[in-house]
């Protein structure tokens, strides 16, 4: 608020900066991402339980990442002797992937001739980080040693460090830690580690395994973690995910080696349909969409008919019930995955005048979102009654 009334025109650069911004929903787990401490959030995101949505601050941050990785890959192409190639044979950035392509990775490039060991081709990553982030690395390189720092540095970026050279066959990795603009700039060199690959790997594979969410990191909402993190109202404040194929208790990722040399990286499966499902279905969803139940954490499975296609539950703390189904009956409490994404319990159970209202339609009522129009410039003049 203090910025709106102090920088107004600053404030609305922000706001289109963040309307102008659209997250892509990756169809794969990201290496990158794996060495989070919670593996309830990276079954959310795996699952696309919700749309990610980043404030201006953060983008602005992306923005000094991919600029800062530029310049300082400019600067290393520069330096007689240091052999970087940010991109392979084909001009694109050089890829993992494992898992039936479920799992992958980007890698920033690879390089060789780096003064520290000549002769050796290392996983070439930048991050660009704040001036205290670079002063920690520094003393944990004078206290743990260069080989070790990276680990006691960054769980996330060990992890990744350490997919990206399992999956390259690589032993070495070499860090280049910027601030913003790559005014200072240090590195780290890391060991390959196979058992804290294995470890990763074996993670990323319950991923693609799990029926149900890990445990919460913790059950204190307000635990910094889960204070800031995006799923923080489906895991502690009772909300149900969004539809799509991956929330839908018929699909699975298929894992099969054979997949690997194939058009069909890193596929999903419809059981109740019988076939795979493509990434823009996925997206959308079907009619025979029912929730994985640990997706509606404010209710309790109380009976499963599969040749209805069914799930009926009970509200926690109550003998309530309502149905996850294909069709729409609301005197009956019996609710699409359509409908029941933007429902609550408070909602089923207190709010009877809009059960009641929402009765009185036909069986198949629906919700619809409806945005507000966007005409441009707003009214700022007092309103005059």
């Amino acid at each position: 608020m203090a910025l709106v009334n102090e920088y107004p025109t600053i404030a609305a650069v922000m706001d289109q900066m963040q309307k102008d911004h659209h997250t892509e929903l990756r169809g794969y787990v990201q290496c990158s991402g794996l060495g989070s401490s919670c593996e309830r959030q990276l079954q959310y995101q795996f699952w696309w339980a919700s749309q990610e949505i980043h404030p201006a601050s953060t983008l602005m941050k992306f923005d000094d990442g991919h600029r800062t990785e530029d310049l300082t890959n400019k600067r290393f192409k520069a330096t007689p002797g240091v052999d970087l190639r940010p991109f392979g044979p084909d001009g694109r950035q050089w890829g993992v992937a494992s898992l039936s392509g479920h799992l992958r990775g980007h890698l920033d490039g690879l390089v060789l001739g780096l003064l520290e060991a000549p002769k050796t081709w290392h996983v070439y990553e930048v991050k660009c980080v704040g001036d205290a982030r670079m002063r920690k690395l520094e003393r944990l390189l004078v206290k743990h040693g260069e080989k070790e720092a990276l680990k006691e540095w960054s769980k996330v970026y060990y992890t990744q460090a350490q997919l990206y050279m399992g999956l390259t066959k690589l032993k070495r990795h070499y860090l280049v830690c910027c601030t913003a603009g790559g005014r200072d700039m240090i590195s780290v060199r890391t060991n390959f580690n196979k058992k804290d690959f294995l470890e990763a790997f074996e993670k990323a594979s319950r991923l693609l395994k799990a029926n149900e969410l890990p445990p919460r990191l913790s059950e204190d909402p307000e635990f910094f973690q889960c204070k800031w993190c995006q799923f923080s109202e489906l895991c502690h404040e009772k909300k149900t995910a969004k539809a799509n194929c991956r929330t839908c208790a018929h699909s699975t990722p298929v894992v099969d080696p054979d997949t690997m040399e194939t058009k069909d990286f890193g596929v999903w499966r419809c059981e109740f349909h019988n076939k795979k499902i493509s990434m823009k279905d996925q997206k959308k969803g079907c009619p025979k969409h029912l929730f994985k139940p640990d997706l509606i954490p404010w209710a309790t499975v109380k009976e499963m008919d599969k040749e209805r296609n069914r799930i009926t539950y009970q509200f926690d703390g109550g003998d309530q019930t309502f149905t996850n189904c294909e069709l729409n009956n609301w005197s009956d409490r019996d609710f699409t995955s359509k409908d029941l994404q933007w429902l609550d319990p408070d909602k089923l159970v207190n709010d009877t005048h809009y059960l009641t209202a929402m009765a009185a339609f036909t069986p198949g009522a629906e919700i619809l979102e409806v945005k507000p129009p966007d005409n441009g410039v707003p009214f700022d003049d007092d309103i005059p009654f």
